[in-house]
């Protein structure tokens, strides 16, 4: 994989893309914790487990990496093979 130089004079290309990848990222987040509360709705349950009681669950601390993580990787993956 060609890693593009960090020039000062080739950064400005990068800004602009990480920007906007951490635009969709932000929104992802949003929109895996909504999916994760949903989830939670339709079964019926406050807390998806005992190990953090009072906060959800484990599994409201990560639910906003479920959708994100997948959605950064394949956008830093585009842009390094680009």
């Amino acid at each position: 994989v060609n890693i593009p130089s960090l020039r000062p004079d080739k950064l400005e290309p990068v800004k602009e893309y990480m920007t906007l990848a951490e635009n969709i990222a932000q929104f992802a987040s949003q929109i895996s914790d909504l999916a994760e509360s949903l989830i939670k709705r339709s079964t019926g349950t406050k807390d998806s487990s005992h190990i953090l009681p009072g906060h959800g669950g484990i599994f409201d601390r990560f639910d906003g990496f479920l959708l994100t993580s997948p959605l950064v990787f394949y956008i830093v993956l585009a842009f390094l093979t680009k």
